[in-house]
């Protein structure tokens, strides 16, 4: 984003950019890594209200958030149909 060369991120992680942003993603042979999402928490824990709503929203949503990746970089679509 300043300048300073490429990197290797997390499609996650730039839906707040969009593609209107600073930031573009490139079209990379082998690419997407796909990789699978877990949540993960200790079995005898109680999980606090905010972390139960937080797996709810995230097992809720998983379909809107593959979406809405999906809108940003369409060529994913072949990867998560396969899925």
């Amino acid at each position: 984003m300043g300048g300073l060369g490429i990197s290797v991120l997390s499609l996650h992680s730039l839906v707040l950019e969009g593609l209107s942003g600073m930031i573009s993603v490139l079209d990379v042979e082998c690419f997407p890594i796909m990789r699978k999402w877990y949540l993960v928490y200790p079995k005898n824990k109680v999980l606090s209200l905010p972390a139960q709503r937080f797996i709810e929203f995230a097992v809720d949503r998983e379909d809107a958030i593959t979406e809405r990746l999906v809108s940003i970089w369409p060529k994913l679509r072949e990867h998560v149909s396969s899925c």
